[in-house]
């Protein structure tokens, strides 16, 4: 088939779009859904594999700018809103991948299950009420340092930030009629930017215990 709409294009050169080195497919392309689709499939009937995790479902992030000027086409030939494509596609893999008996988890950013849909598309509600498991990664260093009006860097004290974003995901999720399994990756890295805490067995534990106090 024509694969052109299948990038996010330069409109300037009609090539695709290097965004920070990298060249992106476009959420909204059903090629694209697709062939990640059969991928999967693959995985589960060749190699056996019970659950199908997808990482990083999303559009890229900081393109706002170059959407608005008319750098860039994301080819939305349907017009959906990013959350709709996003959704839709979540919903197609678990369409595919339960009809072979296996699970579908998907990988989401801590700032999806916020209170705004994302300039990437991940909506905490959208995606939860379809797929099987949720996996949000709220490492604390990818925070603003004052998130949630925690006083101090929110890095260095990972309980109070933990437990402020658990408690955002728990209502998100009690709206849900079929919320996903809510399967949290933590930060077990030190931290890349001032101040560069160590993310010790301490740190580390502070972020379970958070989780774990939100139920």
């Amino acid at each position: 088939s024509d694969n052109s709409n299948d990038a996010i294009y330069d409109i300037r050169t009609n090539t695709p779009y290097s965004h920070n080195g990298s060249y992106w497919p476009s959420a909204y392309s059903r090629n694209v859904w697709y062939f990640n689709v059969e991928l999967a499939k693959e995985a589960v009937k060749l190699m056996g594999f019970n659950e199908i995790q997808f990482d990083y479902v999303r559009f890229p992030d900081r393109t706002g700018s170059l959407e608005a000027n008319g750098t860039i086409n994301l080819n939305n030939i349907y017009g959906e809103e990013k959350a709709q494509a996003i959704q839709g596609f979540v919903m197609y893999a678990c369409d595919s991948i339960h009809e072979l008996g296996a699970y579908v988890s998907i990988d989401v950013f801590g700032e999806s299950a916020n209170n705004y849909v994302t300039s990437y598309g991940q909506f905490w509600s959208a995606i939860s009420n379809v797929a099987d498991a949720i996996s949000g990664m709220p490492y604390p260093d990818h925070f603003n340092a004052h998130e949630y009006g925690i006083s101090e860097v929110v890095w260095t004290v990972p309980y109070k930030l933990l437990y402020q974003w658990g408690q955002t995901v728990v209502s998100k999720q009690n709206i849900i009629p079929t919320p996903a399994v809510v399967r949290t990756w933590i930060q077990t890295y030190n931290a890349t930017r001032a101040p560069y805490v160590v993310y010790d067995a301490d740190k580390i534990s502070q972020q379970i215990q958070a989780l774990y106090d939100n139920g």
